[in-house]
């Protein structure tokens, strides 16, 4: 209803979809997917977790040893999953979050924008992966 509302006033709408491996399951990642693309919005930006120097997220990421993050190898693997069970009519606006090397605790392996690009398009190619090729439902009753 919310995004209706938005939308009404002319205005566009970007879902921005942060996913923590730890916590986040295959299900919740695709139900959060189903959501976006349910409440018709224009765009999305994805978001890999990641830790920043002097945040709780740092305290709480060493004082407990057990928050994990994600591969870049999985990172791909997912964003591919998300792709392809985005509507095709779904700007993707991001694909990573762009952290100085500075500021990061963790990941500090991924590489920059461009290479991950260039792998995920690989990865889609050779997997036989598009946008909404994985749609397993269509968009019932939405304007866009």
């Amino acid at each position: 209803a919310a995004v209706n509302r938005v939308k009404s006033y002319g205005l566009k709408v970007t879902a921005h979809l942060l996913f923590m491996p730890s916590y986040d399951s295959l299900k919740d990642i695709e139900d959060s997917v189903r959501i976006i693309n349910d409440t018709a919005c224009d765009g999305i930006k994805i978001h890999n977790i990641h830790i920043t120097h002097n945040t709780a997220l740092e305290r709480s990421y060493i004082n407990s040893g057990c928050f994990s993050t994600m591969s870049y190898k999985r990172h791909i693997a997912l964003l591919a999953f998300i792709i392809a069970r985005l509507n095709r009519d779904i700007i993707v606006f991001r694909l990573l979050t762009e952290t100085p090397r500075a500021r990061l605790v963790y990941p500090i392996d991924y590489p920059d924008k461009r290479d991950l690009i260039e792998n995920l398009e690989k990865y889609m190619e050779n997997n036989n992966i598009t946008q909404g090729s994985l749609l397993l439902y269509p968009k019932l009753g939405v304007n866009r």
